[in-house]
């Protein structure tokens, strides 16, 4: 009885873990589908001689390299000084770069107005 009863737990507890086990991987594809696209995105965005170049790079160095030659290539007016949007043409995409660490509130705050003007 005392085997039985112990197996029985050890049924339930498996059970539960492969339940865990399920859900993490569902997760895990979406993240992976995710980076994916939007490295796809990012890559969209250079000349197709670089993206090789590029393609192996991490996710979050890839999106601060796009960051940065979007800021290179922006043209400002300059007899209209106006805030900075580093690059960035969606409150989205400054979002979610705010939510890794990419830039800081302030710099987020100062993009989130320049676009919502």
């Amino acid at each position: 009885m005392k085997k039985q009863k112990k197996r029985g737990d050890f049924e339930k507890l498996l059970s539960e873990k492969e339940l865990e086990l399920a859900a993490a991987k569902e997760k895990a594809e979406q993240w992976d589908a995710y980076q994916k696209t939007r490295r796809e995105v990012l890559l969209s965005k250079l000349p197709e001689d670089q993206r090789e170049i590029y393609q192996d790079m991490p996710l979050i160095k890839l999106e601060k390299h796009i960051e940065l030659i979007s800021i290179a290539n922006t043209q400002t007016n300059k007899s209209t000084p106006g805030l900075p949007t580093h690059g960035y043409t969606s409150l989205t995409q400054a979002a979610n770069d705010r939510a890794h660490g990419i830039i800081t509130q302030e710099k987020y705050e100062q993009i989130r107005s320049a676009l919502t003007q």
